[in-house]
């Protein structure tokens, strides 16, 4: 899964690094290939946490290419934080949630015991 993910991002990174495209664009690129490639077949993955990091570590590799960098009060720059590109994609459920609601929405079996040790799940997002 996280070959996957690394190949669908440098595949598309001429797309995701180009100044032509807005970022609107790009994060519809991102959600309709990229987002499916990475997890794709996940009703059968056994998650570990060490997975769980690995697959938000792409997430956010990629939405920070995405958005850009800020700029801060000094005219310098620096890459975005992890709560700044939560709020960006604020309604838009991570890796990890998808794999894990997919996954129990496959097997008809109930989230109540993922949303104890993980409250910002996407109980009631939709998932396509």
């Amino acid at each position: 899964m996280f070959l996957i993910g690394n190949g669908c991002y440098y595949a598309n990174g001429k797309l995701i690094k180009s100044r032509a495209l807005n970022r609107s664009s790009k994060f519809k690129i991102y959600k309709s290939l990229m987002r499916r490639a990475v997890t794709y077949g996940c009703e059968a993955w056994t998650l570990t946490s060490r997975d769980e990091q690995h697959l938000r570590l792409i997430e956010r590799t990629i939405l920070r290419k995405i958005f850009g960098p800020v700029q801060n009060g000094d005219g310098s720059w620096r890459t975005r934080m992890n709560y700044e590109l939560n709020e960006i994609v604020e309604n838009e459920p991570d890796y990890v949630c998808r794999v894990v609601c997919t996954r129990h929405t496959q097997s008809g079996a109930p989230l109540a015991a993922y949303h104890l040790h993980n409250t910002t799940c996407c109980h009631n997002t939709k998932l396509i």
